[in-house]
């Protein structure tokens, strides 16, 4: 930002002469330690004003991203991507563990057809004995079409840090009862409480229902063995 801030008052200060206007452009990586004190200035009174534009201005908004906040750490997935953010810290940049193989297209529409539509990300305290010790992060699909009904386990060392392969899951046998019950799947939250899951489904139109639905946290672990048994 200090830079930023000589390019400006060097700019004003030529407009300031008369004659033409200056025009300049400033742009930060996302992933610099100054971005978001970039997009804080053009909000503060008399700074940068010789650089043009919002830097938020024209930013796609429509992915979701979900965080969970654990030991200092921010873990966050948006869902239209296919990898996991692990932020240190305040201060240090981002790094991206991959969870899902393949690639998106960048093109809007096609990109959200084909997006996992990754709607929750949750701590699972200990997991199964066949997955190993320690904690884990769990994000699931929405459930609103047929590839948005995976999740995923993403194992945490000791540190926090991803560790080991991620392993994806089908969520087929917990979503088609629960689309049966309330007309259609559109997981958008979850979280374990106690011995329990719950859901947070969203309603679509007229086509289903908002619902906080509750299951045996067993259920999920019978999930992650591959049991293929409906859950109703």
């Amino acid at each position: 930002m200090s830079f930023m801030d000589i390019y400006d008052r060097m700019c004003f200060t030529v407009s300031s002469a008369g004659g033409r206007r200056g025009a300049q452009m400033g742009t930060f990586d996302i992933g610099h330690p100054d971005a978001m004190d970039f997009i804080r200035a053009k909000r503060e009174n008399g700074r940068l004003r010789a650089i043009s534009g919002d830097p938020l201005e024209g930013l796609d908004t429509d992915a979701e991203a979900l965080v969970v906040d654990r030991d200092g750490r921010a873990y966050v997935i948006a869902d239209d991507e296919l990898h996991l953010a692990v932020f240190r810290d305040q201060a240090s940049v981002g790094a991206l563990h991959r969870i899902l193989p393949g690639d998106l297209p960048a093109q809007k529409r096609a990109r959200k057809k084909h997006k996992p539509d990754l709607e929750t990300l949750f701590l699972l305290p200990s997991v199964t004995a066949s997955r190993g010790r320690g904690a884990a992060l769990v994000t699931f699909g929405s459930g609103s079409r047929e590839n948005r009904c995976n999740g995923v386990l993403i194992p945490l060392d000791a540190d926090g840090e991803p560790a080991g392969t991620p392993c994806r899951f089908d969520l087929t046998p917990m979503y088609e009862p629960l689309s049966a019950s309330l007309g259609e799947s559109n997981i958008e939250g979850a979280f374990v409480i106690g011995d329990q899951l719950v859901l947070l489904n969203r309603s679509v139109a007229d086509r289903s229902d908002n619902a906080a639905v509750r299951y045996p946290l067993r259920r999920l672990h019978d999930l992650l063995e591959g049991h293929r048994s409906p859950m109703a």
